[in-house]
């Protein structure tokens, strides 16, 4: 099916409904047809295809679309691969409200995707989605804390982070808080000279 596309550039009948919606400038349709093209649902699949129609839901204002090519041209796997334009959407993203935006930028300055690693820059968004009180970066922020990694250290405020993120239902947080518990009350053994 998908490979019938790239070869006669007709459209398939599963798409064609989506396809015709997408083309009358369905926002929506345009988003869904160029995630279909990008995980290759319906059989099809197709960056070029991808790229186009979450070019036109995103221009238009689509905040998900955004944050979609935002992470299709951080991929390396794939031709169209561009830090500016996945920066340039992502932010758009972000600026739209998208917390799933941040994340992703904060894990570019993590692993230096398309950036150099920084981990303080890192920090900082992930303490505004913390902030706002995304889970996940409720625990990222007390993971980062606990470890000194783009902050000073500081288990005290690790422990408040990592408790919130436990109650917004993140197992990782729960798991993390009972290893620092544990690691608290084990004696230290004095340095080797």
């Amino acid at each position: 099916m998908g490979l019938y596309y790239e070869a006669t550039g007709e459209i398939s009948e599963e798409l064609r409904p989506l396809h015709d919606k997408a083309e009358s400038d369905d926002i929506e349709a345009q988003y869904q047809l160029g995630k279909a093209y990008y995980e290759g649902s319906y059989g099809v699949q197709n960056t070029s295809e991808a790229i186009e129609w979450l070019t036109k839901a995103a221009s238009s204002g689509h905040m998900i679309a955004k944050y979609e090519l935002g992470k299709l041209y951080a991929d390396r796997n794939y031709h169209s691969f561009s830090c500016e334009k996945s920066f340039h959407w992502l932010n758009s993203s972000i600026e739209d409200g998208n917390i799933s935006g941040k994340l992703s930028l904060a894990n570019f300055y993590t692993n230096g995707i398309c950036a150099d690693k920084d981990y303080e820059k890192a920090f900082d968004i992930l303490i505004e989605a913390a902030n706002d009180g995304v889970v996940k970066a409720q625990y990222l922020v007390g993971l980062m804390l606990s470890e000194g990694v783009g902050v000073e250290r500081s288990n005290t405020r690790a422990v408040n982070w990592l408790e919130l993120a436990s109650q917004g239902g993140s197992a990782k947080a729960k798991q993390s808080l009972a290893k620092m518990r544990i690691n608290e009350h084990e004696p230290k053994l004095p340095a080797e000279k």
